[in-house]
């Protein structure tokens, strides 16, 4: 597994660039269910580029591009290359992984119509994330509600 297909795998080493980003937009969130319940979730309107989590990662990667990341609207999901999600409504979404974009509803019980074969071998994890950033950190969205 190359360094940019890891991007629900990081903490396994470190949370570096949640504490070296000068504008908080990697966000340590609690994801029950994975193997490593503390992910790095980027939250795309927070972030300027400065590239400070890229000089600090131990790994040859840039969590403010590589990281599953959160986007506040649609043109700038739209605008940009990384794997992450948008809110389209009430329970959903747009989401991309490696370039495969796909909009998917979830039910209120968290199960969603979008089958795991889609996204391969990280298909559980992003359903985990997306689905606890949702329910349990609603606030990281632009709107709160």
């Amino acid at each position: 597994m190359g360094d940019k297909d890891r991007f629900l795998e990081c903490n396994y080493v470190c949370n570096i660039c949640s504490e070296v980003c000068p504008n908080r937009a990697n966000v340590q969130i609690t994801v029950p269910g994975m193997k490593d319940i503390n992910q790095i979730l980027h939250i795309d309107g927070m972030c300027n580029e400065c590239g400070n989590c890229e000089t600090f990662c131990p790994y040859s990667s840039a969590p403010y591009k590589d990281k599953f990341t959160l986007y506040w609207n649609i043109p700038d999901f739209e605008d940009s290359k990384n794997s992450g999600f948008v809110e389209t409504g009430k329970n959903k979404f747009k989401v991309r992984i490696n370039g495969n974009v796909k909009d998917v509803t979830f039910d209120e019980n968290g199960k969603w119509d979008c089958s795991e074969e889609d996204w391969g071998y990280a298909a559980k994890g992003i359903k985990q994330v997306l689905w606890t950033t949702y329910t349990e950190y609603k606030y990281l969205f632009v709107n709160g509600k």
